[in-house]
């Protein structure tokens, strides 16, 4: 934001002198009433508005990547609670699967030994049994593997997520984080272009007032040019009429010399 003001302060140094180069080279700066400061207010609430104008695009294409980038967090964590679940009802499956062999095997074991000491005619009925177990514990086996891949790809999964989702989140704090300064920079730019504008209003206050001034300046001297031509007239009337005046005073004497 600091540094948003300070380039803001640089633009208006150099619109300032740009302005009265011109003015210095015009050839009836002379003449004019001196509207630099209004005429850089002007110009610079222009460059602030354009740039107040950049950042609301900037805002809108930041707004949609943060709504976009939390919307995805969102996704990641609903994938990476429903593997974690999913991982554990595998483990717990084949926790059970294990048990189950291992029963069976203790199972088969124990039939084993019985063949031993049981009847021939026992034996064949033993060994049904024996080799029924010995085909359900290659099932189990078999089936822990498929589970057990099935799980490797699940964790798979939840890794590739939750590293997706670092990134993600890490990324989603950079955005919003970029957001902010733009919306304090907007907020900075709206305080200075209505600064700017009240300046203007000022500015043209005060050069109406110094044409007011320079206006009835002109109009005092066009007075006393008057008043003198006044003056100067009468002056002559005047003399005119004394020289009449003395002209009939000595013709009267003179005919009163006459009688």
């Amino acid at each position: 934001m600091t540094n948003l003001i300070q380039q803001i302060e640089q633009t208006e140094q150099t619109i300032i002198r740009e302005i009265q180069e011109q003015k210095e080279d015009s050839e009836d700066a002379g003449e004019e009433v001196d509207t630099t400061t209004k005429e850089a207010e002007e110009e610079l609430t222009t460059v602030i508005e354009e740039k107040k104008t950049d950042l609301e695009e900037r805002k809108t294409t930041i707004t949609t990547e943060v709504e976009t980038l939390t919307s995805k967090t969102t996704e990641l964590e609903t994938t990476i609670e429903k593997t974690t679940k999913k991982i554990t009802d595998i483990r717990e499956k084949i926790d059970k699967k294990v048990v189950e062999e291992n029963t069976l095997v203790t199972e088969r074991e124990e039939l084993k030994t019985s063949l031993k000491v049981v009847a021939v005619s026992e034996k064949s009925k033993i060994q049904e049994k024996i080799d029924k177990i010995t085909t359900d514990i290659t099932t189990i086996k078999k089936e822990v593997e498929e589970i057990t891949t099935q799980r490797e790809e699940i964790v798979t999964e939840e890794t590739t997520a939750r590293t997706e989702l670092t990134y993600t989140t890490q990324t989603l704090k950079q955005a919003t984080v970029e957001k902010e300064k733009i919306e304090e920079e907007i907020t900075v730019t709206e305080v200075v272009i209505s600064s700017k504008k009240e300046e203007v209003k000022e500015e043209e206050e005060k050069v109406e007032i110094i044409k007011k001034q320079v206006e009835c300046f002109k109009k005092r001297q066009e007075l006393l040019i008057k008043r003198e031509e006044i003056k100067s007239f009468k002056s002559t009337v005047n003399t005119q009429i004394n020289k009449k005046t003395k002209v009939k005073e000595t013709n009267e004497v003179t005919l009163e010399t006459t009688k």
